[in-house]
């Protein structure tokens, strides 16, 4: 999966946020994303396997592949569901 060609992603001051060129299936505008998210998002430019995400999320973020598997499961479901992946 990769993220979908018109969303523009922005770093605010400390906030990352979303913004899709139209409103995304679930109707909204913006998405704010946390530090994972945004290290999630950063690295869906091109297609991507979970099992790479995880193993990204591990090495960053310092935390048990469980955990990671947890994170970005929910993080690309939630994206999916808004449309804002391919």
């Amino acid at each position: 999966m990769k993220k979908s060609a018109d969303i523009i992603a922005r770093k605010i001051n400390d906030i990352h946020l979303l913004l899709p060129m139209r409103a995304t299936q679930g109707g909204h505008y913006a998405y704010e994303l946390n530090e994972v998210g945004a290290f999630l998002w950063a690295r869906l430019d091109q297609e991507t396997k979970v099992d790479a995400l995880v193993d990204s999320v591990c090495q960053e973020f310092q935390i048990e592949a469980i955990n990671a598997r947890t994170d970005v499961e929910n993080f690309l479901r939630e994206m999916r569901a808004e449309g804002l992946l391919e």
